[in-house]
């Protein structure tokens, strides 16, 4: 049995959001120590970025009662990749959940939010408010100088059916 075949483009890992226990203990290692630089926050937020990152964020923390992923997100080409997305969720049978630009995060587009075949919570999305460039702002630099997130690293099962999907 072949999967669906749908094609669209992912330009590049965009964020991840962390569940974290703590807001201001996580706030001081994340900008402190790592030097992740604070875009804005609210009273259970905290939007972050690495010093090359132009977009609004690329780290979300959000507190809450039991530390976790939220989510992964991915920036989409276009929003006809973000609608082919969707599409081959639809043809997978997987749920999933538009999100409105700015309603659950700052800065960002529209979303389609949803768990992958694999399970682990992803997002996707095309458009995001561009921020103040802080590379070569040096007096603003702190910690190890995180530059930007350009990967993320999940454990998998072993997929060899990935090709049935």
């Amino acid at each position: 049995m072949k999967g669906p075949v749908v094609s669209f483009d992912i330009v590049r890992t965009a964020h991840v959001e962390f569940r974290v226990k703590d807001l201001e203990r996580s706030r001081d290692f994340y900008v402190k120590t790592l030097g992740f630089v604070e875009t804005e926050s609210t009273k259970n937020r905290i939007y972050l970025r690495g010093l090359e990152d132009r977009c609004h964020h690329s780290l979300l923390l959000t507190e809450d009662d039991e530390p976790a992923v939220d989510h992964i997100s991915y920036r989409a080409r276009n929003e006809f990749d973000l609608e082919a997305i969707a599409e081959l969720f639809e043809k997978l049978g997987l749920r999933f959940r538009w999100i409105k630009a700015e309603s659950d995060e700052r800065g960002q587009g529209r979303a389609l939010r949803a768990q992958d075949p694999l399970g682990f919570p992803v997002e996707f999305f095309c458009e995001m408010r561009e921020v103040e460039w802080m590379w070569q702002k040096f007096d603003k630099h702190q910690g190890a100088r995180i530059m930007r997130i350009d990967h993320v690293n999940m454990l998998v099962p072993d997929v060899q059916k990935a090709s049935d999907w």
